[in-house]
C-alpha cells in the first residue's frame, strides 16, 4: 500500500512538476527583480562581515566536497554571515551564511501582513550578491522550529517507524534522505519550508532550469532538526 501525506503531498507534487518541467501549465510564481540594491536603506538593516562555519556546519560542507574554513584571517573569506531586516512592523528577518555553491539559513521569519519581499525574494536577492546563482548546489535550513514542517516530518517518521527525539535516545532525530517522485519527498517540498526553497529557485532561475534533487532531514546536535535540499540542473 501506498503511503500519503494529503496535507501537503499536492503541494509539492505541483512544485515539483514546476521545477522540472519549463512548460507546465499554472506555475504562479514568477521570476523576481528584487536585489540587494533595490531594497530601500531606510527601511533595511543589513549586517554582513567575513565569517568561518561553526564545527558542525564545517563537517556538513567538508563532507559535500565544499571549502572548509573554520577561522577568519581577512575579509577574503569564502564564507560571509548576513543578516538583514526590516526595521518597521510588520517586520521581515533573514539571517545565515553564504559561500561559493552553498547556503546555510539559521534564522527567516516574515510578519503575514509585511510590506517585505517573500522570503524567497529575500533569498534570492541574498544569495546573488555574495555568490554566482549558477553555482548554487546546497541549501540547508537549521534547528527547523516551523510547525508545518516538524508536523510533516513526524508523520513521515511515524509512516517509516523512525523514532524521533525522546529523552531515551538523546532527543536525536532520525536522518531521512528522500528522492523524487516518493510521496515523502513531495510531502517535503509542499510544507512551510519546502516551499520556501521551491519559491525561491523558481523565482530565481524561472521553471525547468534547477530543480531539487534531494531532500535530507537530520539532527545536529539535542533535538535540533535540521533540512538539506540538493539542487541541481534540470
Amino acid at each position: 500500500m501506498a503511503l500519503s501525506y494529503p496535507k501537503w503531498d499536492p503541494k509539492g507534487e505541483n512544485l515539483r512538476k514546476w521545477l522540472n518541467n519549463a512548460n507546465e501549465p499554472g506555475c504562479p510564481i514568477p521570476k523576481t527583480t528584487v536585489t540587494m540594491a533595490n531594497l530601500p536603506p531606510s527601511e533595511y538593516f543589513i549586517y554582513s562581515k567575513a565569517t568561518c562555519l561553526s564545527l558542525t556546519q564545517s563537517y556538513w560542507v567538508a563532507s559535500l566536497g565544499l571549502p572548509v574554513e573554520t577561522a577568519v584571517e581577512d575579509a577574503d573569506s569564502v564564507y560571509q554571515f548576513l543578516s538583514l531586516h526590516k526595521n518597521e512592523l510588520p517586520w521581515a528577518h533573514w539571517s545565515g551564511r553564504i559561500g561559493p555553491g552553498v547556503m546555510i539559513i539559521e534564522c527567516i521569519r516574515r510578519e503575514n501582513d509585511s510590506t517585505a519581499p517573500w522570503i524567497s525574494e529575500l533569498t534570492k536577492a541574498i544569495y546573488e550578491n555574495y555568490s554566482s546563482l549558477s553555482d548554487l548546489r546546497y541549501v540547508f535550513l537549521t534547528d527547523v522550529q516551523n510547525e508545518d514542517t516538524v508536523e510533516c516530518i513526524t508523520t513521515i517518521c511515524d509512516a517509516h517507524r523512525l523514532p524521533y527525539p525522546s529523552d531515551d535516545d538523546h532527543g536525536k532525530w532520525p536522518t531521512g534522505v528522500w528522492m523524487p517522485p516518493s510521496p515523502e519527498f513531495n510531502a517535503l517540498l509542499g510544507t512551510r519550508l519546502g516551499k520556501v526553497v521551491a519559491y525561491f529557485i523558481l523565482g530565481a532561475y524561472g521553471q525547468g532550469v534547477k530543480r531539487i534533487a534531494k531532500i535530507t532531514f537530520f539532527n545536529a546536535k539535542r533535538k535540533q532538526l535540521n533540512l538539506r535540499f540538493d539542487i541541481e540542473n534540470v
